[in-house]
């Protein structure tokens, strides 16, 4: 008997959305929910207007950043104080939405669920979001780490991911006559990405640990932007680590080698044991 698993990703703020994926998740008998990033809105608005586009009217995205100061080039000038201003209203957007909108409507539904952060959620909100939670406990999920179960919420109705590398398992809410589950499966989770255009740089990394294979990227990319503050406060400013020490300690690579190594020394760990 196999997992039934409602994925969805890209919410940024749709509140209208996520009802529905919810509504669908307990009406299809699903065994828990996963959110595979960029959960919040993306700037000072919620995302329930985010369809529109330039064929059926301007974007809430669009018209939320008309008033930015912009280059020569038509692009936003992302270094004035205009641009900072309005950096810090979206990480206060996303902190109202998850404590007030997500967490809750994850908490109701009867189905459990697990959360990614995604390049567009400010990572210094994961706490935030967490302590949001009721607490209540869910047969559907288990945390392989034991020094993160208190911060993951291991039994957790809803549960938030390491961004920089975790691993959980989903079961099926039926279970046998000895109370075990009909199925299991094991999943790794990585919030990280390349460094890009975009301007929110918490989850951004060098590609590999050979410096060459980031920087020869073209395109539209730059290692300046916004950092969640160290106190969780706001966002700041502050720029990725490209360098070769960079590359070789904190490269996707690297945490993802370092997710692999956790995972299989517990594996080992469930061998050794008598």
């Amino acid at each position: 008997m196999g997992v039934r698993v409602l994925f969805s990703s890209d919410l940024h703020g749709n509140d209208d959305h996520l009802a529905r994926l919810l509504r669908r998740a307990e009406h299809e008998g699903c065994d828990v929910v996963i959110l595979g990033g960029d959960l919040g809105p993306r700037g000072a608005g919620y995302g329930r207007d985010a369809g529109l586009d330039g064929v059926n009217g301007p974007s809430v995205n669009a018209s939320a950043l008309e008033h930015l100061p912009k280059l020569a080039s038509g692009k936003i000038d992302w270094d004035t104080d205009e641009a900072l201003v309005y950096m810090r209203e979206g990480y206060e957007s996303q902190r109202e939405w998850f404590t007030t909108i997500l967490v809750p409507m994850l908490d109701k539904c009867r189905v459990p669920s697990v959360c990614l952060f995604g390049n567009s959620d400010w990572a210094g909100l994961l706490p935030v979001a967490r302590g949001a939670r009721k607490g209540r406990e869910a047969r559907g999920l288990r945390n392989d780490h034991e020094n993160d179960r208190h911060a993951n919420g291991v039994g957790a109705h809803v549960r938030f991911t390491q961004g920089d590398g975790d691993c959980f398992t989903v079961r099926t809410l039926a279970v046998d006559g000895e109370n075990v589950p009909f199925g299991t499966c094991d999943i790794l989770a990585l919030s990280l990405v390349p460094i890009s255009g975009h301007r929110k740089k918490d989850w951004e990394r060098c590609d590999t640990k050979i410096l060459r294979e980031t920087v020869s990227r073209t395109g539209d990319v730059s290692a300046s932007g916004f950092f969640s503050s160290p106190d969780g406060g706001g966002a700041v400013r502050g720029a990725v680590a490209v360098s070769d020490q960079g590359a070789v300690e904190n490269s996707i690579e690297t945490h993802l080698e370092q997710l692999i190594e956790r995972i299989q020394g517990k594996e080992t760990e469930k061998v050794e044991s008598p």
